[in-house]
Parts: structure tokens; C-alpha cells; sequence
């Protein structure tokens, strides 16, 4: 069994490599909590929706961050979850959190794999996030962290470093990965 973690900038396409293991590899969706708001593009079933005084609630949390005045989260017994399915699992997350997520799967003879899509340019980024409906002030706000969360990825020595690319040819790249 292994995890395979894909973190990246906003717009990197996180979501879209999580869809294709899912699809075409029968990967297990290690679900996330979020106090965002649904956005319409979002998939079906990709985050657990939760009000911040539900969230702040949450026990048994793997790993937890606030991103753009939102929390995020998975707990531990979710990944343990799509672990006892004995497939391949895959967990959308920040960059910031991987060592957390890395240390619970060696306790647990998880054997992980981190990828981080390097962002694109920022005209290519800013185009995605407005075509899922970001507002310009969002758009703004995200592209400045950017560059912050892929310098981060570059200094953690087991994260793969994913270069920007097409969807298929980042899918591609990252099954060679895998192996």
C-alpha cells in the first residue's frame, strides 16, 4: 500500500492528476476537511464541507493548515481508511504538511511518494483560477504565495518535483513516478 500526496499552488492542477489516479488507476480519495465554500467546479466528494466551529471541533487530525482564511484538514483515520483498502490512495494537501503526512506513513508502514507540481506562469495560473470562478481578489491574493510554496517543495529532499506541463503529460510523468 502507498500514498501518494500531490501538492502545488493554486490552479497547478492538484485536483485534475488526483481525478485521472482515481479514474484510471482506481486510486482511493483520501478525503480532506475544508470551512471554504463549495465552489461549482469542485468534483463531488472531494472535501468534506464543515463550518469553522465544526472544523475546530475535528479529533484525530493527521495534519491541519489555514490557507487564504480557510482551514484545511485530514484526519488520520481517514487515510487509514483508504489505506485498509489495500489500493493505492491519493491525498490533495499544502506543501507545508507533507513532513507531517511523511512521518505518520513511516509509523504506519505506509510507504509514501510527495509530488509537487511546480507552478506554471502566473498569466497561466490566473487564467485557471478565474475559469473555476476565483474572484479577481482571490486570484491575487493566491498568486503571491506561489512562488513561496514551490521554493518550500524544492527544499525537502523526498518531495518529486513535478514541472509544469499539459494534464496528460503531468499524468504520465508522475504513473512513471510511481512506477
Amino acid at each position: 500500500m502507498h500514498v501518494v500526496s500531490i501538492s502545488g499552488a493554486s490552479g497547478t492542477g492538484k485536483t485534475t492528476l488526483q481525478e485521472k489516479l482515481i479514474e484510471g488507476y482506481e486510486y482511493i480519495r483520501v478525503l480532506s476537511h475544508t470551512t471554504r465554500s463549495e465552489r461549482a467546479t469542485d468534483r463531488k466528494g472531494e472535501y468534506l464541507y464543515l463550518s469553522v466551529d465544526d472544523f475546530l471541533r475535528l479529533s484525530d487530525l493527521l495534519w491541519s493548515v489555514e490557507i487564504h482564511g480557510n482551514y484545511y484538514a485530514t484526519r488520520r483515520s481517514e487515510l487509514c481508511r483508504a489505506a485498509a483498502q489495500g489500493r493505492g490512495a491519493s491525498i490533495v494537501m499544502s506543501v507545508d504538511c507533507v513532513l507531517q503526512l511523511n512521518d505518520f506513513c513511516a509509523v504506519q508502514g505506509i510507504q509514501h511518494i510527495a509530488i509537487h507540481l511546480l507552478s506554471p506562469s502566473k498569466e497561466v495560473l490566473s487564467e485557471r483560477m478565474r475559469l473555476r470562478g476565483d474572484s479577481q481578489k482571490d486570484v491575487a491574493r493566491r498568486l503571491t504565495e506561489c512562488g513561496a510554496w514551490d521554493e518550500m517543495a524544492q527544499t525537502i529532499d523526498f518531495i518529486r518535483l513535478i514541472p509544469p506541463m499539459s494534464p496528460l503529460e503531468t499524468f504520465n510523468h508522475v504513473v512513471e513516478v510511481i512506477g
